[in-house]
């Protein structure tokens, strides 16, 4: 009652912050000052105080999301709008008439990612990440975040910040970016996606950017042992064979096939939709009441493993909605989930969640865009936002018209990328606009 009683005079406000920060006998009402004080610096455009105030929130313990709106009709959560508030701070301390003292934060701010990146825990670089995504030097952090994962066996996660690199980053680090996914899916015989990316590296736009150690993308590609798989998958799609003319078909029936190729492709109910330069196909099978995802080399047609999943779940409509690497995420009732083709050796799926609004009545929900950076889920009323890395909620809006997003259309009814979330009303007329960081209203 007392914010929204604010006076409008800058020193009043800020005086009547300061009483109640005072007041503040929980880490929760701690949190919604910092978010009214910063909401204030934002608006009175002073950076300095509005990253101030974001840091003291950062510093908080503070798990439970928070309403963003006094309707309560959207929830975010606190690294979601730090996230977004350092976004717009930053904005503003690097404009052409920033103040001096905006100016030396951000060289702060860009010396302090730089020394986390060259020493600092992973944890550190995990939640510099969450709190400045947008910030230009994170992608260092994210590099080195990335190396850490890898090599502690977190291969999913690494992959996703590998692939955020590559989205928005420099073009030095998106060549290192590229070059350690190379390595990373050659681990795992993902020669088709290699493919792809030597591809970039050898005549794309990487192919003469040079690296930390003076290599090019190009150079990278000729460097690369002649045994290599991913080489001669590359190789093989890029230099096609002469024109057939003949054929000619022998059968001998004195060598027995080793393993019985299209047993891997019996009993199953539905085959995902992946793209036809992927390397695996993703078949739902079942045994007994159980249902899987049982993934299988289409080079070879053998099951290299499976994961186990509940009894109902729904999948994206098409593969390019589930633009997030070897992540695909899965909607169950009143609950979401993932798989990860990179970590299946658990057979579990790599992280799940209830969804907590929606647990006294366990609505199907149903999956819609995503990304390295996002996904996005859907239920009748509900849209809502989880980090791709563990699957944790960013936001939610508990507002969506009656038969709208994918009940109006599956295909595309529901659709965006990292900046807008677009979704179409039950007559697929009209729709409304989301921004993908925050699910605050565009138009």
């Amino acid at each position: 009652v007392q914010l929204a009683r604010a006076p409008a005079e800058a020193g009043q406000v800020l005086d009547r912050l300061e009483r109640l920060e005072r007041l503040s006998d929980s880490p929760r009402q701690t949190a919604r000052l910092q978010i009214e004080r910063t909401r204030w610096h934002l608006r009175q455009k002073n950076a300095s105080l509005a990253l101030a105030a974001i840091t003291r929130l950062g510093q908080l313990n503070l798990k439970t999301p928070q309403a963003a709106d006094r309707d309560g009709i959207r929830i975010i959560s606190r690294d979601a709008w730090l996230a977004e508030a350092s976004r717009q701070a930053l904005a503003l301390a690097v404009r052409e008439n920033a103040p001096a003292g905006d100016r030396r934060l951000v060289r702060q701010l860009n010396d302090d990612a730089l020394r986390l990146s060259r020493q600092g825990s992973t944890t550190a670089r995990l939640d510099f990440i969450s709190h400045y995504p947008h910030f230009e030097a994170t992608q260092h952090v994210r590099l080195a975040a990335a190396s850490d994962l890898v090599r502690s066996g977190h291969y999913q996660q690494a992959e996703l910040l590998l692939l955020q690199i590559r989205q928005r980053a420099p073009a030095v680090l998106q060549l290192q970016a590229t070059t350690a996914l190379v390595q990373l899916w050659d681990r795992f015989g993902l020669w088709e996606e290699s493919a792809q990316l030597l591809e970039d590296l050898h005549t794309g736009h990487l192919a003469s950017v040079v690296d930390s150690t003076g290599r090019t993308g190009r150079q990278f590609v000729s460097q690369l042992s002649p045994s290599s798989m991913a080489l001669t998958t590359w190789k093989r799609h890029r230099h096609t064979v002469s024109p057939v003319e003949s054929v000619t078909l022998q059968v001998n029936d004195s060598i027995a096939a080793t393993h019985p190729v299209s047993d891997a492709y019996q009993r199953h109910r539905r085959r995902f939709s992946t793209s036809e330069r992927t390397t695996l196909d993703l078949l739902e099978t079942y045994t007994g009441q159980t249902r899987r995802v049982t993934l299988v080399d289409r080079r070879v047609g053998v099951s290299i493993g499976h994961v186990d999943l509940p009894t109902h779940f729904s999948i994206p409509f098409h593969w390019h909605q589930a633009n997030s690497g070897h992540l695909l995420a899965l909607g169950g009732p009143a609950s979401v989930f993932s798989v990860s083709l990179l970590e299946h050796s658990t057979k579990r799926p790599f992280w799940s969640h209830p969804y907590g609004p929606l647990v006294k009545n366990p609505e199907l929900l149903r999956v819609g865009p995503a990304s390295p950076s996002f996904c996005c889920f859907q239920s009748r009323s509900h849209l809502f936002v989880v980090n791709p890395l563990d699957g944790v909620l960013r936001w939610r809006r508990s507002d969506l018209e009656s038969g709208s997003g994918l009940f109006a259309d599956a295909a595309s009814g529901l659709f965006g990328d990292d900046e807008v979330l677009v979704v179409c009303a039950a007559d697929r007329v009209r729709h409304e606009v989301f921004r993908t960081s925050t699910g605050e209203r565009v138009r």
